[in-house]
C-alpha cells in the first residue's frame, strides 16, 4: 500500500519563486448543451456530460494558467529575471492533456527558469500532475498496467500507453529511493539531524538474515532469437535474501515460566537482490523503522554465509553470533546423538583443541569417503566461524 501523503512530501523537492501579491484568476465557463436523442439514456447522458464538462475545465485551466503566467511576468523583478521567448506545455491532468503558454526567463547566473512552473510547483520538464501519478502509483500497486491504462482513460479522458505507466513507476520508484539514501547518509553522518528526526538512539537492536535458494523457471527465447550453439537451461537457481529486524523478546502469550519466548516490533523486508542491495535496505529500514543510528548495538544473526557476516561490520556498532540452529544441525547431520551431544558441549565450553582433536580422531577412524569430506567440512566451518559461536 502506498502512502500517499509521504509519497507527497517525498516529491515536494522543489524551489519555489514566490510572488509579491496574490493572483486572481478568472474563467467564466460556456452552457453545456445536450441534445437528448432517440435510445439514449441516463449512461450515454452522462458519459456525454462528462467529456463536455471534461473540454470545458480543460479549456478553463489552460486560460487561467496562461492568466498566471502573464502576472508572474508583471511582478517579477526587472534586471534579475530576463524575458527570453514563450513556450506551450502540456500537463496531463485530471481532465486530461491541458495546454499553457509559459514564458522562459534568464537569471542573473545564467540558468532558464520558468517562474509559472515554479509557482505552481511544477519541474520544468514535468508533463504529469502529481494528482494523476499518484493515482496511477496506487492503482499500478493492485492491477496490470493495461488495466491501469484503462482506468484512467475512463476516469479522465487522458491517453496513455501501458508502457507510460510502468515507467512512471520505475521512474518515481529510483527518485524515492535515491531521496531515501540521501537521507540515510544524512542521519549516520549529522547528529543533529537525526536528534531532530528520531530523538535518542535507541540502546539496542536485533537483526538476522538468511538465504534461501528457489528454481525460476526461464522462458525459452522468442523465435530469431536463439544463437547458434547456445545452451538455454528451463530453469535456474536464484537466492532470495531476508532479513528481519526486531526490537527484543518477551515470554510468548499463555507459555509463561516455560522458557518459550516471542520477538516483539518485528519488521521483515527481503526479495531477489544483490548483497549491496539487500544491506542498503537493512540499513534505510533500520533507520525509518527504529530511529537506528551510529550509538546503537547492533545484535546480527546468520548461518556463517559469506555475505552475511562480514556486513555487520559496516554497523558502527555491532556483534554478529553465529545462529546456533545452524552449526548444531550440521553436528546431527554427521553425527549421533550422544557423539553429537559431545562435540556441542565441547564447542559451547569453548574447547577448541578438544573440538579439533575430536573431530580429527573421528575422522580417522571413519570408512566412508563422502562422510569423511562431510566431516572435513564440518570442522572448516566451525573453527572459521569460532569467535561468532562463542559470542
Amino acid at each position: 500500500m502506498i502512502d500517499v501523503p509521504v509519497l507527497e512530501k517525498e516529491l515536494d523537492y522543489l524551489d519555489k519563486f514566490q510572488v509579491r501579491d496574490p493572483i486572481i484568476l478568472t474563467y467564466q465557463p460556456p452552457p453545456v448543451v445536450i441534445t437528448l436523442g432517440s435510445g439514449m439514456g441516463y449512461h450515454e447522458l452522462s458519459e456525454e456530460f462528462k467529456q463536455k464538462i471534461h473540454e470545458s475545465s480543460r479549456d478553463g485551466l489552460s486560460s487561467m494558467l496562461s492568466q498566471c503566467d502573464n502576472e508572474i511576468r508583471k511582478q517579477r523583478q526587472r534586471g534579475v529575471f530576463h524575458n527570453e521567448h514563450y513556450e506551450t506545455k502540456k500537463v496531463a491532468s485530471w481532465c486530461g492533456e491541458v495546454k499553457y503558454n509559459r514564458t522562459a526567463y534568464l537569471d542573473r547566473e545564467g540558468n532558464n527558469r520558468y517562474l509559472c512552473d515554479e509557482v505552481l510547483g511544477l519541474d520544468k520538464g514535468q508533463r504529469v500532475s502529481l494528482y494523476i501519478l499518484l493515482r496511477a502509483l496506487i492503482c499500478a500497486g493492485t492491477m496490470s498496467y493495461v488495466k491501469v491504462k484503462d482506468l484512467i482513460e475512463n476516469w479522465t479522458g487522458l491517453r496513455r500507453s501501458p508502457e507510460t505507466y510502468r515507467r512512471w513507476v520505475v521512474r518515481v520508484g529510483k527518485f524515492i529511493e535515491e531521496q531515501r539514501k540521501k537521507k540515510c547518509a544524512q542521519i549516520f553522518e549529522n547528529p543533529s539531524f537525526r536528534a531532530e528526526e528520531y530523538g535518542k538512539d535507541p540502546d539496542y537492536l536485533f537483526l538476522e538474515a538468511d538465504g534461501c535458494y528457489i528454481y525460476m523457471r526461464i522462458l525459452p527465447p522468442l523465435e530469431g532469437e536463439i544463437q547458434k550453439g547456445s545452451t538455454q537451461k528451463a530453469s535456474a537457481k536464484k537466492e532470495v535474501r531476508l532479513g528481519l529486524w526486531y526490537e527484543g523478546k518477551r515470554p510468548r502469550r499463555g507459555t509463561e515460566g516455560n522458557g518459550k519466548f516471542e520477538v516483539t516490533g518485528k519488521t521483515y523486508f527481503g526479495g531477489m537482490m544483490g548483497v549491496e542491495e539487500f544491506w542498503e535496505t537493512a540499513a534505510m529500514t533500520g533507520v525509518e523503522r527504529y530511529g537506528l543510528g551510529p550509538l546503537t548495538q547492533v545484535f546480527g544473526g546468520g548461518d556463517g554465509g559469506n555475505w552475511i557476516g562480514s556486513h555487520f561490520e559496516d554497523f558502527k556498532n555491532s556483534l554478529y553470533v553465529l545462529c546456533r540452529y545452524h552449526w548444531k544441525r550440521d553436528i546431527f547431520r554427521i553425527f549421533p546423538e550422544e557423539k553429537g551431544k559431545k562435540l556441542i558441549l565441547l564447542v559451547e565450553s569453548n574447547e577448541k583443541g578438544r573440538v579439533n582433536s575430536f573431530i580429527d580422531e573421528e575422522y580417522a577412524a571413519c570408512r566412508e569417503e563422502k562422510t569423511k569430506k562431510k566431516m572435513a567440512k564440518l570442522k572448516k566451518y566451525i573453527l572459521n566461524q569460532w569467535e561468532f559461536i562463542q559470542n
